[in-house]
């Protein structure tokens, strides 16, 4: 019965869709028409991106006003995180690249101010000086271990209204997302369809 009528009403948009674009031999879509029928006509791959872009907008607002609340940026502690994690090996800016949730063009200004902020320091590689390694000051590490357990118990609130079979499920079903070439970042050897 549901399908029946999902059918119908892509069955509806398409025929108004088709009346508008004879009338106005234009190549865009309509925008006047039903929201419902809209809707219909995005399939469930369109409606699944706009829930996912809606929680992580919800997510990351939370986390933002955390880090915004003890002087930082959500990049700039997920560096710290990075750092903290690497412990007295060091770090080259490379790497923090690399290890970023969201990607930042400017990983040697996220690091200027931090250092900046007393939070890091640059040391020169004693085996190779044309590498640069960034290390966590002691500021810093406090610093990560005073937020890293607020940050945890955020999470935890923010899914708690799940069961542990469904957080299981829903974290294979989005890694299973993130593994498919499609989602990969731009540019990046997985999109282009190469292994590194």
């Amino acid at each position: 019965m549901l399908l029946s009528a999902r059918l119908n009403l892509i069955r509806i948009f398409l025929i108004k869709y088709n009346i508008h674009m004879r009338a106005t031999h234009s190549t865009n879509p309509p925008t006047d028409l039903d929201p419902d029928i809209q809707r219909a006509s995005m399939g469930v791959p369109v409606q699944i991106y706009m829930s996912l872009h809606r929680v992580t907008e919800r997510l990351h607002e939370e986390m933002q006003r955390l880090h915004r609340a003890n002087g930082l940026t959500q990049t700039q502690f997920n560096v710290l995180r990075i750092l903290y994690r690497a412990g007295n090996s060091g770090v080259s800016c490379q790497d923090v690249s690399d290890g970023l949730i969201s990607r930042d063009p400017d990983v040697t200004g996220l690091v200027d101010r931090l250092e900046q902020k007393g939070l890091v320091e640059r040391v020169r590689d004693p085996e190779d000086r044309r590498r640069v390694l960034v290390f966590l000051t002691a500021a810093g590490a406090e610093l990560t271990e005073r937020l890293t357990p607020l940050g945890v118990a955020r999470h935890r609130a923010q899914f708690g209204h799940l069961s542990a079979a469904e957080l299981r499920e829903l974290n294979r079903l989005l890694a299973k997302v993130l593994e498919h070439p499609s989602a990969a970042p731009p540019g990046s050897s997985q999109e282009k369809g190469t292994v590194d």
